[in-house]
């Protein structure tokens, strides 16, 4: 049944009910009720208008009617009155799932859904139709196209917190990048992998867009095109920065501050050559002692 249908009904129905009401306050005046004292169109009226109601009802599910009367029988406007508040009750405001049991997706032409009325939708539901492209949210994030590399600071081997530092010089060098990273080889965690596979054909800059390799790849061969002092990835005040790393860009063992956890003068840690652009010593010039403050560089894309 469309929704005109029944709201159309509806009206008729409280019109009726209406013009019973003030019957019924007569009839409850003498606190009985018999069908013979009902007129034949009075009778045939309030059928209709329970009829009505039935017919709204119907769409909601099972109604139990308190009383049922024959012809003949005396009945009290109280047990009429309860038979039409048991519809009253559940038409005006109290339909429930429960007295919707059969209604279809199909019946709902017009409205909007709440959100919080579809709790568990998901891809697998959508099985047919056609989603407005209005509707599918789009990353606005550009994809990477270059990497840069920086001076973070100095530090001794240990006790900074090096990937703060990163993010705090990316932001004051307004480096249009958006990952940040320590460049250096941990225990688990090897310099040249800090780059994921996809984006290792990148060129690598210095912060003044001087480039250092034409890819992320290139780096490891142990040459680059520029040194870091060139390239501005480096002043001249600083000669060395902590790599912890070999040539080829993996993890020194046996250099590395005690994976940067000790800034004593016994340990020692991998530092790279900031004049140097060939043979691996941009990146494996000498081994430092890890209480003396050298550079440390940051990787960003």
């Amino acid at each position: 049944m469309e929704n005109y249908e029944i709201i159309n009904k509806l009206h008729q129905a409280v019109k009726r009910i209406n013009d019973l009401e003030t019957e019924l306050e007569n009839i409850k005046q003498k606190n009985s009720w018999n069908f013979a004292n009902i007129g034949k169109k009075r009778l045939i009226s309030s059928l209709i208008v329970v009829g009505l109601l039935l017919s709204i009802v119907v769409i909601a599910g099972t109604v139990t009617k308190p009383h049922t009367f024959s012809d003949g029988t005396v009945i009290s406007a109280s047990q009429v009155n309860a038979n039409f508040d048991t519809l009253f009750n559940l038409v005006n405001g109290n339909l429930t799932s429960a007295n919707i049991a059969s209604i279809d997706a199909s019946d709902i032409t017009t409205g909007t859904i709440d959100a919080a009325r579809i709790p568990n939708l998901d891809a697998s539901k959508i099985t047919a139709g056609t989603i407005d492209s209005s509707r599918i949210a789009t990353s606005t994030t550009a994809a990477p196209s270059k990497i840069i590399l920086f001076t973070g600071g100095s530090s001794k081997g240990s006790g900074i917190n090096f990937t703060e530092n990163c993010i705090i010089k990316k932001i004051a060098l307004n480096l249009p990048v958006e990952t940040v990273r320590p460049f250096r080889s941990m225990q688990y965690s090897n310099i040249k992998d800090i780059i994921s596979d996809n984006l290792t054909s990148l060129p690598v800059y210095g912060p003044t867009g001087i480039l250092v390799s034409s890819t992320w790849t290139g780096l490891w061969d142990g040459n680059t095109e520029a040194s870091f002092l060139k390239a501005g990835v480096t002043g001249v005040d600083k000669l060395y920065w902590w790599s912890g790393s070999l040539s080829n860009g993996t993890f020194d063992s046996t250099n590395s501050c005690g994976n940067w956890t000790i800034d004593g003068s016994s340990a020692r840690g991998t530092s790279g050559t900031n004049k140097w652009s060939s043979l691996g010593l941009w990146i494996t010039g000498r081994d430092d002692r890890c209480d003396q403050t050298i550079a440390y560089i940051c990787v960003a894309w």
